[in-house]
């Protein structure tokens, strides 16, 4: 399988993926503790049959990112250990990704999609967007063929799912 990019505690530089293809890893792209958000840019970028395409985690900070024109399209039956035959999890999972703005007084997040045209495709997962005790904003991304592990027989997975606590 392929191998997966961690970016741990990095708190400075920048981190893009354009025009890149991610295919048959664990996590395609984790951030995680710290790891650079402030210019964080993933443009017409191909996450194929990974269990989990992009991983944010743990960050609270200044938050400059996009995520514009990529694809993250599963798989039902994956095609390596240790997920051998089970469906692809999450597209882009966030949890604990916090930034408020004191100047403004408003929160931000991750921010999926523009209003640009450039479409984020989520396809053949159990869920599109995870995020948990995050702030998150969605504009421009189709979701389709949603396959919920418990019946993969019908598409009745989850597009965008959300809670606020523990």
């Amino acid at each position: 399988p392929g191998a997966s990019l961690i970016i741990n505690s990095v708190a400075v530089g920048s981190n893009y993926l354009n025009q890149t293809t991610i295919e048959d890893a664990e996590n395609g792209v984790v951030l995680m503790n710290g790891a650079s958000l402030s210019n964080c840019l993933i443009n017409n970028t191909y996450f194929l049959n990974d269990y989990i395409g992009l991983q944010f985690e743990k960050y609270s900070g200044t938050i400059a990112n996009q995520i514009t024109g990529s694809t993250i399209q599963g798989n039902s039956s994956l095609p390596y250990p240790p997920f051998l035959s089970y469906n692809s999890a999450t597209g882009i999972r966030i949890t604990d990704v916090n930034y408020y703005n004191s100047f403004t007084q408003t929160p931000g997040g991750i921010t999926i999609g523009d209003s640009a045209g450039h479409t984020n495709v989520f396809t053949q997962l159990d869920t599109g967007i995870s995020a948990i005790r995050s702030y998150v904003n969605v504009y421009n991304s189709d979701f389709h063929d949603l396959i919920n592990s418990a019946n993969s027989t019908n598409y009745t997975g989850i597009g965008i799912y959300s809670v606020s606590k523990s």
